[in-house]
């Protein structure tokens, strides 16, 4: 009974686990960890495969069989994904491989270790062989997000301790930001990072507040509403494109509507181009109504 409550329990763990790391200004490291916990996880379905063995025939097959499927779909998409880098342009090749990513990412973070886990399942010694599978899971996963949390403790410090007056401390918080994933991103210091993107959306630089509205997007609060309605409506000569007022207009569809990021994108720059002043004037009136 517990052996199948545990299962059960590591089934659940598995499924609902999701990538919760963006380690955005140290990519080498990330990769080096990254590897690291897949060479740890191949070591393991070795030692079980050489030392620890299966309890049957139909066990030792199925397990073969998992190992097989698994490779060959890493294999496979690790492949397009070149295929398409090389032969793709523009945003047909991005959708493409967005495409290729979010199934490597479902191989990576949901086949691979279910599939594991049940090759520990079928293993001779099933306690041994699944606590050094969640010990190597574990041990990763606090490795990374220790560092993520690290990096943008850093960058929020360095903001604090500037006393909101600059916002150049080595991560791009934006790119960070969208990176990260915020609904799944544990130990985020949510309410230090609103305040320093507001600081952010009222500086004279018009490149830092497109950046904070860019990445207030991430955060989907609407209390920020009547904050982007103010970065909008002021214009900046040297912002000859009109991109942080965009942003800023772009991220207050995004929080009043729901709609998609690119969506929204797309809806604004239309809306821009046939009436600019229109497009604010909407937004403002929806802003006051959504309060």
């Amino acid at each position: 009974m517990r052996k199948n409550i545990s299962v059960w329990l590591s089934i659940i763990l598995l499924i609902c686990s999701k990538n919760a790391w963006a380690l955005y200004g140290q990519p080498t490291t990330l990769r080096v960890i990254d590897w690291a916990g897949g060479i740890a996880l191949i070591l393991l379905a070795i030692y079980i495969f050489l030392n620890v063995r299966f309890k049957s025939k139909i066990g030792f097959r199925i397990s073969l069989v998992l190992v097989v499927i698994n490779v060959s779909g890493w294999f496979a998409l690790e492949g397009y994904q070149f295929y398409i880098s090389r032969m793709a342009e523009g945003f047909a090749g991005i959708n493409r491989l967005s495409i290729a990513d979010s199934a490597q990412s479902v191989l990576e973070q949901r086949l691979m270790p279910l599939s594991l886990l049940a090759i520990c399942f079928l293993s001779k010694r099933v306690k041994l062989t699944m606590a050094s599978l969640f010990l190597i899971l574990i041990t990763f996963c606090v490795i990374e997000l220790g560092l993520n949390y690290m990096e943008i403790n850093t960058y929020l410090s360095g903001v604090e301790q500037a006393d909101y007056q600059d916002f150049e401390h080595g991560t791009d918080i934006r790119n960070y930001l969208s990176a990260s994933g915020l609904d799944t991103l544990r130990l985020y210091p949510r309410t230090r990072t609103k305040k320093v993107l507001l600081a952010m959306l009222r500086s004279d630089s018009w490149i830092d507040r497109h950046n904070a509205a860019v990445a207030l997007q991430y955060l989907r609060d609407r209390t920020v509403t009547p904050h982007l309605v103010e970065c909008f409506q002021r214009q900046d000569q040297s912002d000859t494109a009109d991109q942080a007022r965009l942003a800023c207009a772009e991220t207050l569809q995004v929080l009043i509507s729901g709609e998609d990021n690119l969506f929204a994108y797309e809806r604004i720059q239309t809306e821009y181009k046939v009436n600019p002043e229109g497009l604010f004037k909407r937004l403002t009136e929806q802003a006051k109504q959504s309060r």
